[in-house]
């Protein structure tokens, strides 16, 4: 069909949607599989001690799972292995810990794996939680702080994928969630070291989506907001004030809900895991990997609106910094 030059832009757009919606199904179709599993399979919750990590091993044994869930701290992964077992009566027998520094490399993090394998049988679901948070402007981020977050946010979960990925590709099954967090969606002031190693992340669990595409082998980057845990205490304590202000702004959200949402967007299949209005908008806006219709559709009509949305909030972050800066100004001249 020829399109008459006459024919109005709008037409000629809509026309282009529609063939891009069609496009989408069939991709869709063609690299979709069956929702996951987990009745008797091996999950593997690295920072499963507390946390997100901790609400997703809740989850996934109540799904049947058998679960390992990997920390530094012996005793906190014990007292954490009792809390699990509380919330699922007669589960003992599913139920692994493994003590683990994933700062210490590739070569311990193969030895713990394959110990964890041992116990409770291959790996088939892969979540990598650990982190940490330090926070503050970059000059007054130390170089100690920024190595120890980019082994434990960023190695830590490239050694332990590089582990796991080449037995699922063999296997032609298998998943793969890596934590992130939304900082690494947008810049934020005082993540200028913390969002950079979690940046890191998103990349290598972008990358990864293009290596397993027709392996059968499934990954899930999450964003999650604030979320009340122990290390969102910590990282409170180092956190400019700037910063309290502008990551406010989206709420404090349940470790629970997040690790709920996770697992159902990971047993899906979804490249992509957030929670809360903020969320949706930064995965929708920079999600171009996900070949989900819905996402399409939603990224084909709503992108130009939730720029304007995103300029607002930019603009009143840009006001939040210059405001206290001007203060701390007018106090240093004050003394």
């Amino acid at each position: 069909m020829i399109l008459d030059s006459k024919v109005p832009n709008y037409q000629m757009i809509i026309v282009g949607c529609i063939i891009a919606i069609i496009g989408a199904y069939y991709l869709k179709k063609w690299f979709s599989r069956k929702p996951m599993n987990l009745k008797g399979n091996h999950v593997l919750i690295l920072g499963g001690s507390s946390g997100i990590g901790l609400s997703v091993a809740e989850e996934v044994l109540g799904l049947g799972a058998i679960v390992t869930i990997a920390a530094r701290d012996a005793v906190k992964l014990e007292r954490a292995a009792a809390k699990i077992i509380s919330k699922h009566p007669g589960s003992q027998q599913r139920v692994h810990t493994l003590s683990l520094d994933v700062n210490k490399g590739l070569e311990v993090i193969k030895e713990a794996i394959s110990e964890a394998e041992g116990k409770a049988g291959v790996v088939s679901m892969l979540v990598s939680c650990a982190g940490t948070a330090i926070c503050g402007r970059l000059e007054d981020v130390s170089e100690k702080d920024v190595r120890h977050m980019n082994d434990l946010n960023f190695l830590g979960s490239l050694w332990a994928v590089r582990t796991v990925l080449p037995s699922m590709k063999t296997r032609g099954e298998g998943s793969i969630v890596l934590v992130s967090t939304q900082a690494a969606l947008l810049g934020v002031y005082g993540y200028s070291a913390y969002g950079a190693t979690k940046w890191a992340v998103r990349g290598l669990g972008e990358a990864i989506l293009m290596e397993v595409i027709g392996t059968g082998v499934n990954v899930t980057i999450c964003y999650p907001p604030d979320t009340d845990t122990p290390g969102f205490e910590i990282e409170e304590a180092s956190k400019p004030p700037e910063t309290k202000l502008i990551s406010g702004s989206g709420g404090l959200f349940s470790p629970n809900v997040v690790a709920k949402q996770l697992i159902s967007d990971a047993l899906s299949g979804k490249p992509y895991s957030a929670v809360g209005f903020e969320g949706w908008l930064l995965k929708t806006y920079t999600g171009l990997s996900s070949l989900d219709p819905i996402d399409i559709i939603v990224q084909l009509f709503c992108l130009i609106p939730i720029r304007i949305i995103f300029l607002g909030y930019q603009l009143y972050f840009n006001y939040i910094i210059c405001k206290l800066r001007k203060e701390k100004n007018t106090n240093k001249k004050a003394k």
